[in-house]
């Protein structure tokens, strides 16, 4: 600890200690709360990596370690149970124990009263302020030191200023005295070598050694500032950058108290912080923010991909960066952007084939995982690409997938050096970063247009409604015309010739009344036949009463009658089943209007139909091998009816296609889902196999399947 003060020689402060010289600082903590304890482990292990912390919760453990051993420090909770931080300070002074003292509150919001400062406390802070625990600390040593009477200075020094040297050499923060009037340093500690890079002798002897080797952009800002406040005569505290020995850049902040002499600025004490991995995270943090807003209001993807390719490149000399983008069909890579790499290399690159050997990024969507090169001269997986790799001085390159919310590696993010080297932990961090935004934002941008697809696929879905709706008032209108010209020519003309013939047959003067009686009766039998296949032309009342199969049967057999076209028909899976009537209609005018037009059309003798039901999917195909047509030319001389029949299969959530080519006949392909299909109705033993045939069926000359 550093109860007995004495003296200093060159302006450095000295007191004595009764304990031997060690490297690390020794701390006492009183707290209860562990994870109170563990907060204050982490943010000492920096910059006190070797500092040794006893921890007591209690008033005997407290006043026991207090007779054990000295100590450097004493950190206490405010509030303990049983016990408080003020109680602990007057048991340290009331036993003459003179060692700093600061009060650390482990609840948030809470700062210790005044009364503490009071008491003689050095310090407080609240849990929330814990980062500046080391300069605080630091900041105590430096006031514990100046209370060193004038009377002491010039006694022996001994062993306490070379351990009061080593204790202000061992902060991982530069302590430092200075001249007031010209800014002129007087003492620093060797923290300041290791920071910037500089000897310490040239921080001492350079007059301007200061002013100098601040960041130019921050040189006039920083000197006006600390010269106001020492005018001024008010302790300050101020951030700027200076320029390492090796051209980093460092932030620092100040922490400056001014001390007076006759009421005049004589001497500057301070500590600089290095919060240059402060300032990093801040410009990480609001970089990632303005490309999220980006993302947000919608910018185009590749804008925002070359944004934040360029905010990577500039946290580290010399990267250059690289996003592509997995195609659509999942086996390349597509450019996305990489402003820092040459246009010629880009263009090689783009269309890159995913592969477990494909340089860096191809293997890395490959792979599903990061992939890092370090030298692409020697790496396998750049076997392919070296040349590349050599013609653009490309040496290094580290590649990362980007995964979508699904897990789906929907790109890569690429870390290019023209020297080998192996990431940093600091790399991997930009490298985290970087892949979760660009991951939100392709995926942003494959959501737009997957939207734009299905708005799309919807307005055209809106388009074949209103043109089925359309079709159908045709279709209706047709049938109207062809029923009307059936009634006028057909019907009508045997009605005419029945009521003459009535006419004359009820005439008894007549000689031939009779005879015209029986032709009525002839009339009569043939006009029912006709009204009897015009309904059936219209709907025959076996698909309802029967279902699909008996209904087809019957048309194939009434189809070749008429035709002379031989129907060869397979089935599987439909005897003795009933499906949704909306199914079975669908199902019997597709095949009724295909074969139609093969009667029209396809110029054979033979067809031949399946249906299937698999996977509850009715399946239609009806095939000839007659004329065909070119496919690309739309539906060609088959467009008839076509449109009619691919709406019944979408309406339902089917599909229909149409495969020809000129000279080798058609096949016609229909879908149709059976979902809440109706219960199989079994009429009898159904055979074993699954496939019917309809080759007993009189006049359906079908064949086995």
């Amino acid at each position: 600890m550093m109860p007995r003060r004495r003296g200093s020689k060159k302006g450095l402060p000295v007191v004595e200690t009764s304990m031997p010289m060690k490297d690390a600082l020794r701390i006492l903590v009183l707290e209860d709360d562990d994870n109170d304890v563990e907060l204050i482990r982490r943010c000492l292990s920096r910059e006190f990596p070797a500092a040794t912390l006893m921890r007591v919760k209690t008033r005997a453990s407290f006043e026991t370690a207090l007779g054990q051993r000295d100590y450097d420090l004493i950190l206490s909770d405010n509030t303990l149970p049983g016990f408080s931080g003020s109680a602990a300070l007057t048991l340290v002074r009331q036993r003459g124990i003179d060692c700093p003292f600061i009060f650390f509150s482990g609840t948030v919001g809470e700062r210790p009263g005044s009364v503490n400062l009071q008491q003689d406390a050095d310090a407080c802070l609240s849990k929330e302020e814990i980062r500046r625990l080391p300069s605080v600390i630091a900041q105590v040593i430096e006031r514990w030191l100046k209370k060193v009477p004038r009377a002491d200075i010039g006694q022996t020094m001994g062993d306490a200023e070379e351990r009061y040297r080593e204790l202000l050499d061992s902060v991982h923060a530069i302590v430092w005295r200075g001249d007031a009037r010209t800014f002129q340093f007087t003492y620093v500690t060797k923290e300041a070598e290791v920071l910037l890079g500089y000897p310490v002798e040239r921080w001492l002897k350079e007059p301007d050694f200061w002013q100098n080797h601040i960041h130019p952009e921050d040189r006039e800002t920083a000197i006006s500032f600390c010269k106001k406040a020492t005018e001024e005569k008010r302790s300050h505290e101020f951030e700027y950058r200076m320029i390492a020995a090796d051209g980093r850049v460092v932030w620092l902040r100040d922490v400056v108290r001014v001390v007076l002499e006759d009421d005049r600025p004589k001497e500057l004490f301070g500590v600089m912080i290095n919060i240059t991995e402060r300032r990093r995270t801040e410009a990480l943090l609001e970089g990632q923010k303005n490309i999220l807003e980006m993302i947000a209001v919608g910018t185009d993807l590749t804008q925002v991909l070359d944004r934040l390719t360029r905010f990577i490149e500039a946290r580290s000399e010399g990267m250059l960066c690289s996003i592509l983008l997995v195609d659509e069909d999942g086996r390349r890579l597509r450019h996305g952007a990489a402003p820092g790499l040459p246009e010629a290399y880009i263009r090689s690159v783009d269309g890159l084939a995913i592969g477990p050997r494909a340089g860096s990024c191809g293997t890395a969507a490959f792979r599903g995982e990061q992939v890092i090169v370090t030298d692409t001269l020697s790496d396998p997986l750049w076997e392919e690409y070296r040349e590349l790799a050599r013609q653009f001085g490309l040496r290094a390159c580290w590649s990362t997938p980007v995964f979508s919310t699904k897990g789906k590696v929907i790109g890569t993010f690429a870390i290019y050096y023209r020297d080998p080297r192996s990431p940093t932990l600091s790399d991997l961090e930009l490298i985290e970063r970087a892949i979760r935004i660009a991951g939100i934002a392709i995926e942003r941008k494959q959501g737009e247009q997957a939207l734009r697809q299905s708005e799309e696929e919807l307005r055209q879905a809106n388009e074949r409604l209103q043109a089925l709706s359309r079709r159908l008032v045709e279709l209706q209108e047709a049938e109207r015309r062809h029923v009307a010209r059936e009634l006028h020519d057909e019907i009508g003309q045997l009605l005419t010739v029945l009521k003459m013939a009535l006419e004359i047959g009820l005439r008894p003067d007549r000689a031939d009344a009779a005879d015209n009686l029986k032709k009525a009766v002839a009339l009569v039998s043939e006009l029912t036949s006709r009204v009897r296949e015009l309904s059936l032309d219209l709907r025959p009342g076996m698909l309802d009463d029967l279902g699909l199969l008996p209904a087809l049967r019957w048309h194939f057999e009434r189809y070749t009658a008429v035709t002379g076209v031989r129907i060869h028909f397979r089935y599987s899976e439909l005897e003795g089943r009933r499906f949704r009537a909306e199914v079975e209609t669908a199902a019997y005018r597709i095949v009724q209007e295909a074969l139609t037009n093969v009667a029209r059309h396809a110029g054979v003798k033979e067809a031949t139909v399946r249906v299937q039901v698999r996977r509850e999917r009715l399946h239609l195909h009806i095939e000839d091998r007659g004329r065909g047509f070119d496919s690309a030319d739309g539906d060609g001389v088959h467009s008839s009816g076509l449109a009619g029949m691919r709406e019944r299969a979408l309406l339902l959530g089917g599909d229909l296609r149409i495969d020809s080519t000129a000279g080798s006949g058609t096949r016609l392909t229909a879908e149709l889902p059976l979902l809440n299909a109706a219960k199989p109705e079994r009429r009898g033993r159904i055979p074993a196999q699954s496939t019917g045939e309809t080759g007993k069926t009189p006049g359906a000359h079908g064949s086995p399947s």
